[in-house]
């Protein structure tokens, strides 16, 4: 497999969110596997819509 100019973390599988996903889903069952995966996408979510805020405000578009 040819992986030069490829980073480390495209590479890399998303190891920990799913181990922490199934680590609170063997705890708390369906809702403890929910919350916890959906933990780890609501800070990627909101940086999104700040920055969509932020170029709607002040960009040209």
């Amino acid at each position: 497999m040819n992986t030069e100019g490829v980073s480390e973390s495209a590479r890399a599988p998303r190891m920990p969110t799913r181990a922490e996903a199934f680590r609170y889903w063997l705890r708390h069952r369906k809702w403890g596997g929910f919350v916890a995966g959906g933990l780890f996408v609501l800070p990627s979510l909101f940086i999104l819509i700040a920055l969509s805020w932020v170029y709607m405000a002040f960009g040209n578009v």
